[in-house]
């Protein structure tokens, strides 16, 4: 057979980039609420004539992970049932109804339940973009292109930070609702998973969709068809959850890898993103706090491009030792910022809380984010690594809806350096965690078990 030589990464990288706007919306929520809080808790503001209060404020911002916990169970097997394709137009659904609802809201309730349907769509947003990637791009390129989802997500941090700045509430919220709109129309034009049509025995339907990624490159298309067959052939029946506690080395390496997923939101990164610009304001520094802001998920979205191609050369327990400690050491400045600053002129320290803020960003992106994912693939066979990702991820979700929840609880409890210190001393017993379960060279349980 004579190879075919064109080039067919144009429609996977269009692919790629087209599945991934979804993930841009799962940023933009995540931040929202940084940059409406002081729109909302004014009088007569655009959901009521009263103010919004801290604690109202609180179930609106937690409202899009505990969507997120519910939708853990509801995406699992959509995507195997109903194809990729109704999967994605699915999620899209949760993020248009969601951000007409926000724009429509006329109570806090209202207000609450479209960030809860906003959330629903949270964790079938990134296994559906990191599924059709992977059913669908040549092995040379995957890597770079499931790469996509954390860049498109810093992009919905940086956008909403910025945009949230500059216009109105309903303008701003229109431009949201564009994102998920814009995807419907790109997702249109790709063709259905191959490998779905290979699960329910359409060899002539999947061959048809490769042919259309791969520019009618036969050559290329027999090699991935080969690929996708053998994929099934391995994972006709997916493992049990008791599977991960088969004995007393998995069970400890499945402790190691939910702790490792827990600590994104342990590190205190959930309620820092939701309410970033709330924690400026309070630091009074001598920058604006969206201008703050928007300097901090700048770095971020630097620092997570970078890691994102470059993080598989890095020494993964090194990286991820020094992220829990910077992170940490960079609250407890934030910390006795805010003690000194309620007896003391700290005029001339006004820096250190965007400075704190951008360090602790850039650890979670460069290594507590990214880095946890990666050190999974290596302690997992690919058999068990979708289990222990699920239970993780509920776990994790889980504790972002708390830390969220309770930031204003802990804050009038312990007041706010009080709050970032609970924080520091929990980024300094991850530290330990590392060094004592996350070995040098990496684990993987025998297949057999």
């Amino acid at each position: 057979m004579t190879r075919d030589t064109r080039s067919p990464i144009f429609r996977q990288i269009f692919a790629a980039v087209a599945v991934n706007i979804l993930s841009i919306s799962n940023g933009l929520s995540a931040s929202w609420t940084s940059v409406v809080e002081n729109a909302i808790e004014k009088p007569n503001n655009p959901i009521r004539s009263e103010p919004v209060t801290k604690e109202e404020f609180t179930w609106v911002s937690a409202a899009l992970y505990l969507g997120g916990f519910v939708g853990i169970f509801i995406w699992n097997n959509v995507a195997d049932k109903f194809g990729r394709k109704i999967n994605g137009y699915a999620l899209a659904l949760t993020q248009i109804f969601g951000w007409l609802g926000v724009i429509f809201s006329s109570s806090i309730i209202q207000l609450t339940i479209a960030r809860f349907v906003t959330g629903l769509g949270g964790a079938g947003i990134i296994t559906c973009s990191q599924l059709y990637i992977n059913e669908t791009a040549n092995a040379k390129i995957k890597g770079p292109l499931c790469a996509l989802l954390i860049i498109a997500m810093q992009i919905g941090y940086l956008f909403v930070t910025i945009l949230g700045s500059i216009l109105p509430y309903n303008i701003f919220n229109f431009a949201c609702l564009s994102v998920p709109v814009v995807f419907v129309l790109l997702y249109f034009l790709l063709p259905e998973s191959p490998l779905y049509f290979l699960m329910y025995q359409k060899p002539a339907e999947a061959e048809k969709a490769l042919l259309w990624f791969y520019y009618g490159n036969k050559y290329a298309v027999e090699e991935k068809m080969e690929a996708l067959t053998q994929s099934i052939n391995e994972n006709v029946k997916p493992p049990p959850l008791r599977d991960l506690i088969a004995n007393e080395q998995i069970t400890k390496t499945s402790f190691t890898a939910i702790i490792l997923l827990a600590g994104h939101q342990l590190c205190g990164y959930a309620f820092i993103s939701s309410y970033t610009v709330n924690i400026f304001q309070m630091s009074n520094t001598s920058i604006s706090p969206n201008s703050s802001a928007i300097v901090v998920y700048v770095i971020q979205f630097i620092t997570a491009c970078v890691m994102a191609y470059a993080g598989k050369y890095a020494p993964k327990r090194l990286v991820m030792v020094i992220s829990y400690f910077a992170a940490g050491l960079s609250l407890a400045c934030l910390s006795l910022f805010f003690f000194l600053k309620d007896t003391n002129d700290v005029s001339n320290f006004s820096w250190v809380p965007t400075l704190s803020l951008i360090i602790f960003i850039m650890c979670y992106s460069s290594g507590i984010g990214p880095v946890s994912y990666m050190l999974l693939a290596e302690m997992f066979p690919a058999r068990l690594l979708n289990n222990v990702i699920c239970v993780g991820l509920t776990v994790s979700i889980s504790l972002a809806f708390t830390t969220v929840k309770i930031f204003y609880f802990l804050q009038k409890t312990f007041s706010i350096h009080g709050t970032f210190l609970l924080y520091s001393l929990s980024n300094a017993v991850l530290t330990l965690f590392v060094l004592k379960f996350v070995k040098n060279s990496t684990w993987k349980p025998a297949e057999g078990h």
